[in-house]
């Protein structure tokens, strides 16, 4: 498979982490579990409002030496659960994805990477990846 990178906007609102990811309603977009302890530390490092918005540049290949590298570790017709191989300043363990990734992958890709970070205006943007 060919490397893809994509570049999606996260946003945080009533403690909750959402994707911005056309086409899905909020609902659809929440991230929930452990994805929501992983975005809170990453929004950490970049963002200082309280209601922190992410940009990540994700790549569907195991980069060592980015943010956070994971791979799938299951997959079923609700979404996938990857294994974190690595992730800078922190001890996660795992986290779940559901299937709205097929919107932005096309499938829930065996490796995942975060290769950068950065913070942005809590604006929605539809279409970024």
């Amino acid at each position: 498979m060919d490397k893809v990178l994509k570049t999606i906007l996260f946003y945080k609102k009533d403690n909750n982490w959402y994707a911005d990811i056309e086409k899905y309603t909020e609902a659809e977009n929440i991230m929930v579990g452990e994805a929501c302890d992983i975005l809170d530390a990453l929004s950490k490092e970049v963002c200082t409002s309280d209601n922190p918005c992410l940009l990540l540049s994700v790549i569907n290949s195991y980069e060592p030496s980015s943010y956070l590298a994971s791979k799938r570790r299951s997959h079923n017709g609700y979404g996938a659960t990857y294994d974190v191989i690595n992730c800078r300043n922190n001890n996660f363990k795992e986290f779940w994805l559901c299937n709205v990734v097929h919107s932005v992958f096309k499938d829930h890709p065996k490796e995942l990477s975060i290769v950068a970070i950065s913070s942005c205006s809590n604006t929605k943007y539809h279409d970024i990846y």
